[in-house]
């Protein structure tokens, strides 16, 4: 999903509350002259978020609820293994997903506020890379030896995606260069 992409929406009420919600904003620039934008955020983590998103149990972390996807006796097994699932897309792909830290977030808001380059714009605040589950789960199975579950696809749509990645290894999204130097995130950390 880029920032030209028309208003599309997966099956879902949070799906179609978000596309909702930026065309209520469009509304407002045109019926009340609104000077905002649009800043369109993936998943937001802080601190180890991510390592209880990676968990069988039901300690879990957001979504999926990964037992509910393999059931319960294989995730009580995979959650005592402590293995990582990986997420796949419908091709059975291990899938991309973008994050974003609740500190960038906060800097992307600041940065865009009163800009008048980011004026009636939208912009993705997300990674450059997106983490790929696959290579994740390599990197956790060579450095701490531990096993690794692909998952059936399930509901989980990721759509946050750079259309080329950023020259400057910035945080938001390939509008920001094309507005000429307005960056309304800050360097990946």
């Amino acid at each position: 999903m880029t920032e030209t992409q028309k208003h599309t929406s997966y099956a879902g009420c949070y799906a179609l509350s978000k596309v909702l919600d930026e065309v209520i904003l469009e509304q407002y620039y045109i019926q009340y002259g609104l000077a905002g934008c649009c800043l369109r955020a993936p998943w937001i983590m802080e601190k180890d978020d991510f390592r209880y998103q990676l968990s069988f149990g039901e300690d879990v972390f957001g979504g999926p609820r990964w037992r509910d996807l393999v059931g319960a006796e294989k995730a009580d097994e995979y959650f005592r293994a402590k293995a990582v699932p990986v997420m796949l897309d419908p091709q059975g792909l291990p899938v991309k997903r973008n994050f974003v830290h609740v500190e960038d977030l906060i800097a992307a808001i600041l940065g865009a506020i009163d800009h008048p380059k980011a004026h009636q714009q939208t912009f993705n605040i997300c990674m450059d890379e997106p983490v790929d589950y696959g290579e994740l789960a390599a990197y956790l199975s060579k450095s701490r030896g531990l096993p690794s579950c692909r998952c059936p696809p399930g509901i989980i749509r990721t759509g946050w995606t750079m259309r080329r990645p950023s020259s400057a290894g910035l945080a938001a999204n390939i509008r920001s260069e094309e507005n000429d130097g307005c960056r309304v995130g800050v360097p990946a950390k």
